[in-house]
């Protein structure tokens, strides 16, 4: 299940894109969070993440190097800001 992603420790990339509902706030928190090996996630054309699920992203995973929201229409220029400030790791967004 979606829930058993967070016990993966070594995870270093993960792809969810196409729109899953479950990208919530709560689920960013309590199952991405826990993936701290986590350098490349792909959450294309998840139409349901916003600017304050991105925000609390970029604070379960700082230490992003690649991220891939591409077609994410709820993610605002003002969201690309938080993404900036907040990963700085970060060396490729789309």
């Amino acid at each position: 299940s979606v829930e058993c992603i967070g016990q993966i420790k070594t995870l270093k990339s993960l792809s969810c894109g196409v729109s899953l509902p479950i990208l919530d706030k709560v689920f960013l928190v309590a199952h991405l969070g826990k993936l701290t090996a986590l350098t490349v996630l792909n959450l294309s054309e998840c139409f349901f993440l916003f600017e304050e699920g991105v925000a609390r992203l970029c604070l379960a995973l700082p230490q992003l190097q690649s991220l891939d929201l591409s077609f994410c229409d709820g993610v605002t220029d003002d969201a690309v800001k938080v993404i900036a400030k907040r990963l700085p790791r970060l060396r490729a967004l789309s």
